[in-house]
């Protein structure tokens, strides 16, 4: 099924049930997140963290740059997301 078959009333609910849910997305998956990080340490594994991502990101920036406009616009989301 999808959003445009439903109701308005339907599709509002759903959205603001999407909405309502972030905070506890972005919750877990911190948690899971941390597991993840605890495991690779446990075993024998090194973690990097970059002090900066300017530098990562302008060295992506040509890959970037040669994406659709559609993926752009979903790299743009995702940096939103950062800020």
């Amino acid at each position: 099924m999808s959003m445009d078959k439903l109701s308005a009333e339907d599709q509002k609910i759903i959205k603001q049930a999407a909405k309502d849910s972030m905070a506890f997305q972005i919750a877990a998956w911190a948690a899971y997140e941390k597991v993840a990080e605890d495991a690779v340490i446990a075993n024998g594994n090194e973690l990097y963290r970059l002090p900066d991502n300017a530098a990562f990101q302008a060295a992506m920036q040509p890959l970037y740059d040669a994406l659709s406009a559609d993926l752009q616009a979903v790299v743009e989301k995702v940096r939103a997301v950062g800020k």
